[in-house]
């Protein structure tokens, strides 16, 4: 909580490297991460229909 509310007070704005669509991307995002070929966070967009019909 303390670590949020610094982020917000100093203004402070994390590096978004991808943004990947969906829990179906979740293995590309781990792939990016093995390869070292993000600079910053990946996201995952999530839609509360994808949550009943994603395939992991």
């Amino acid at each position: 909580m303390e670590a949020t509310r610094f982020l917000s007070e100093h203004r402070i704005v994390p590096v978004v490297s991808h943004v990947l669509e969906g829990l179906e991307a979740a293995e590309e995002g781990f792939e990016l991460l093995k390869r070292g070929d993000q600079f910053g966070k990946i996201v995952m967009k999530i839609n509360i229909d994808d949550k009943a019909n994603a395939k992991l």
